[in-house]
């Protein structure tokens, strides 16, 4: 019965949190989606927004840099760097998630 109490309850802070989004729209859903890059910027990503954007951007699209550099993707250090970045990101989350969750009653 507790389970259903919050989800119920976070089911109402969501709609209230829609209310809010669709009243900075006067009413009215976005025709597209608002950009992603100032979305991270709006939350204090841009840093995170910038090295993942990067590093997948090289990864998926074929260029000089990707063909004919001197940097091997698939090198260890990348791999490093980019769990790093999970971890402290993933961090992050948990404790956003741990300050929702000490919230409900």
């Amino acid at each position: 019965a507790e389970d259903s109490i919050a989800c119920v309850e976070l089911i109402f802070k969501n709609k209230q949190e829609q209310s809010e989004i669709l009243q900075q729209y006067n009413g009215k859903k976005p025709e597209k989606m608002p950009d992603i890059k100032r979305m991270a910027i709006s939350i204090g990503y841009e840093e995170e927004y910038n090295y993942f954007y990067k590093l997948i951007s090289k990864m998926l699209h074929f260029c000089p840099f990707t063909l004919n550099g001197d940097t091997d993707f698939s090198a260890n250090i990348h791999k490093v760097v980019f769990v790093k970045r999970i971890v402290v990101y993933l961090k992050k989350v948990q404790q956003e998630l741990e300050q929702i969750y000490q919230s409900l009653p």
